[in-house]
């Protein structure tokens, strides 16, 4: 149930959550009507309630948890969530004994705010998500934030810009202090005499010429291109015959006629190492992976189709393992990736990946996975975002008509794009930041509003750029 997450933050910032509150949870994953949701969410949150502000008993409320039913990963997210109440309340302890409170590194989900564009002379709202400190903010002309100050506890720093006339841009850096630490947000927007979809706006950029943007998905992997060669996106059908192999994959069938109607129950029940087979459907549910198993959706790309909002589709932290011919859908509804590689190295293959929220796909915490053959698209930030010492192995993925960059990388992260498509994407196809690099060859980043590159003193260095076309 994609609740825990939304819930467990709630708790942090405001204590025991009231009936209003919690139908507000339910509401956006749909489940505000069900008896059985209702009822567990109350027992979830009477736990939080309980350990609120325990930092010594977070193993305590994961045991809780997970006797529940939530998943270990889940459990750990909330339970470390609800024990940085208590950090917040630390600072007014130690300064009564005369001491300087402590300096928490700073942490924000985001380094580039993209507000899009918007209609000529319409005001804009954005939301950043900061902890750490206690700090500061400033902010350039322009653009209005508040509060201006930000503590341990997660806070919610509202950005407003005024109107502008048609064609005018604003391109600002909100600096976050604490201490001897400094982050730096990117703010990006623009103005236009009339507003219309991204998916009219993408399609006719004064740009170079591009290869078309697909409007529907092949059926079939065509032959692999010369070495060479850039070739465009390509997927791969996947049919029951490929499971003519030792070990019987569990099967996943909305309907109840195959061994599971949810694929977590299906992770949950499969063996490391297992395999698992989803039959075509809309699958209203957030996947959590922490242990390596083979995920493969059955028949044509877009047959399979994972939607959720107010959580990640895919959050995973197992060592490997294979998400396969899926369609990923991040529906909005809070700061939340489409899909999260929060460590190990999985294999994401021929999919589909979008996010009304943040970016597309995130990498990070020195995670390695190997994303092939998959259309990253229309994501609210950037199309990946690689940082946290991330790694990752990208090839021939289209990564196009994200509102941010193609490629967000920061923090020592190290990605190698190969052979991709990085294309209209309302910034550049590749943005770096604070000693973020990586090997980047053989891609096609024409068409993007802002360029090629965008890449701070630290990083020009770190990044290898061989035979791209630009």
């Amino acid at each position: 149930m994609p609740v825990l997450a939304p819930l467990a933050s709630h708790v942090a910032a405001h204590g025991k959550p009231d009936e209003d509150d919690l139908t507000d949870l339910l509401v956006p994953a749909k489940l505000d009507q069900s008896p059985w949701a209702v009822a567990e969410s109350q027992v979830w949150a009477a736990f939080l309630v309980r350990y609120r502000g325990q930092a010594g008993k977070q193993d305590k409320l994961m045991r809780a948890l997970q006797g529940r039913g939530v998943s270990e990963a889940s459990a750990r997210l909330a339970a470390d969530c609800v024990a940085q109440a208590s950090a917040a309340r630390m600072p007014s302890v130690i300064i009564q004994s005369g001491e300087a409170p402590p300096i928490a590194p700073i942490t924000c989900l985001s380094e580039i705010v993209a507000l899009g564009e918007w209609p000529a002379g319409e005001g804009v709202r954005a939301t950043l998500r900061v902890a750490g400190g206690p700090g500061t903010v400033e902010a350039p002309d322009g653009i209005v934030v508040s509060p201006r100050v930000f503590g341990p506890e997660t806070t919610n720093l509202e950005l407003t810009v005024a109107g502008r006339a048609a064609d005018q841009v604003v391109m600002g850096r909100i600096i976050l202090r604490a201490g001897s630490q400094v982050r730096t947000v990117e703010v990006f927007g623009r103005w236009v005499a009339a507003h219309t979809p991204s998916s009219e706006r993408y399609s006719s950029l004064p740009e170079e010429p591009t290869p078309p943007i697909p409007t529907r998905l092949p059926d079939a992997l065509p032959p692999p291109p010369p070495a060479t060669s850039l070739s465009r996106l390509s997927f791969v059908e996947i049919s029951p015959d490929e499971d003519q192999t030792e070990g019987a994959p569990l099967i996943v069938d909305l309907s109840g006629r195959g061994d599971c109607q949810t694929i977590q129950e299906a992770i949950n029940r499969s063996p490391a190492g297992g395999k698992i087979r989803v039959r075509p459907g809309i699958y209203r549910e957030g996947l959590v992976l922490e242990k390596p198993v083979e995920i493969v959706g059955l028949g044509k790309p877009g047959d399979v189709i994972l939607e959720v909002a107010g959580a990640t589709v895919v959050y995973s932290v197992a060592e490997t393992g294979r998400v396969a011919n899926l369609s990923l859908i991040q529906a909005g509804g809070g700061n939340w990736y489409g899909v999260d590689i929060a460590g190990g190295a999985l294999t994401v293959e021929g999919c589909d990946i979008t996010s009304r929220s943040m970016a597309c796909l995130a990498v990070r915490n020195g995670a390695d996975p190997i994303v092939r053959k998959c259309r990253i698209h229309d994501g609210k930030q950037s199309g990946i975002v690689v940082f946290e010492n991330g790694k990752g192995t990208f090839e021939r993925c289209e990564i196009i008509a994200n509102e941010g960059a193609g490629v967000a990388v920061g923090r020592g992260a190290v990605p190698t794009l190969r052979r991709c498509v990085a294309s209209h994407n309302y910034l550049v196809a590749v943005w770096a930041r604070e000693n973020g690099g990586g090997v980047f060859e053989e891609n096609d980043l024409r068409g993007n509003q802002g360029g090629v590159w965008d890449l701070d003193e630290s990083s020009q260095s770190q990044i290898i750029d061989r035979s791209n076309i630009v």
